[in-house]
């Protein structure tokens, strides 16, 4: 289950797909894959999840496919037969949890009240699907559920849209959030993938908030670099143990072997998300440079390739 909830809160979102053609279950993943995403639960709302489960487990053994809206234990059976990685429900069923824990299935139920989150921890249960989430207050409720439940982290479904997404993903309390809008049954009835494609990638953008932050320039001159810039551009001087900042101009004193002499850095809201997409999309970062706060929380990290001999890195926001 750990592992399950790590990929989890690396996508940052899990796309919801109510899909009327099996047919279509492959192409569906190419997409989500090309832009990034690699995790999708498909619900049980139509007779034809059960082949689209099946069909994108034997397509691609690493794709992390799950089965949601299991009302039932045929559902159930149906589901873990097809190859669903894990399972959510909508409430909380305790037959369907007591039934996918012996069959060794990560379950996520559905609650919405502190009664079912009682019921939930009853059974072992921490993680759990919050539903419908912006029709029970949203955020607001996450919270006030957290003060007597500070072990129970969300999964919220319902309502959430690109607008208000990063609402809940920027919050601690949230591993992920569930989201439909990907996926509307129109562009997939319609084998839309393009237009699919473009609405993963702006969903992926919002929620990894990329911004450039500095230019960083290894110095030769370093004390008279950094008064001279600061003479110049009246940005305040601000000092480091290996580097001074002049505005968002970087001037190192110290060579780095691992980087070249000029990078950009790129803040993100969450690096962890952020290395996860980018490595699905086939990147690689240099593992050497990672950069850790006083908490041991990555902060930082440098793509392995160079752009025009330039190092680029990320920077937790």
């Amino acid at each position: 289950m750990e592992q399950l909830i790590s990929k989890l809160y690396e996508s940052g979102v899990i796309p919801v797909v109510k899909i009327d053609d099996e047919n279509k279950a492959i192409e569906l993943v190419k997409s989500f894959k090309k832009k990034g995403l690699t995790v999708l639960e498909i619900t049980f709302r139509t007779v034809q999840a059960k082949e689209a489960i099946r069909r994108i487990s034997e397509y691609d053994k690493d794709f992390l496919i799950g089965a949601g809206t299991i009302l039932t234990l045929e559902q159930l059976n149906d589901a873990i037969e097809a190859g669903a990685k894990f399972l959510v429900t909508p409430g909380f069923n305790k037959k369907i949890v007591l039934e996918a824990q012996k069959r060794g299935v990560p379950i996520i139920p559905g609650v919405s009240t502190a009664t079912e989150i009682e019921s939930a921890l009853e059974n072992n249960i921490h993680i759990v699907k919050f539903f419908p989430a912006e029709a029970m207050g949203g955020l607001k409720t996450i919270k006030a559920l957290s003060g007597p439940y500070p072990n129970v982290r969300f999964i919220p479904t319902g309502g959430i849209n690109l607008d208000n997404m990063t609402e809940y993903t920027n919050d601690n309390r949230v591993i992920a959030v569930g989201a439909s809008w990907m996926t509307e049954s129109k562009d997939l009835n319609e084998s839309n993938f393009d237009v699919i494609e473009q609405k993963i990638e702006v969903t992926m953008n919002k929620l990894l908030d990329l911004s450039f932050d500095h230019v960083g320039i290894l110095s030769a001159n370093y004390e008279k670099d950094v008064l001279e810039l600061n003479a110049l551009t009246k940005q305040s001087i601000s000092k480091h143990s290996k580097s001074s900042f002049v505005g968002q101009i970087e001037i190192i004193k110290e060579k780095n072997p691992e980087v070249s002499n000029v990078h950009l850095a790129y803040k993100t809201s969450n690096i962890k998300r952020a290395i996860h997409y980018f490595e699905n999309l086939g990147y690689i970062f240099n593992q050497n440079t990672k950069v850790f706060d006083t908490s041991n929380n990555l902060k930082a990290i440098y793509f392995e390739e160079k752009y025009v001999d330039v190092s680029i890195h990320l920077i937790q926001r």
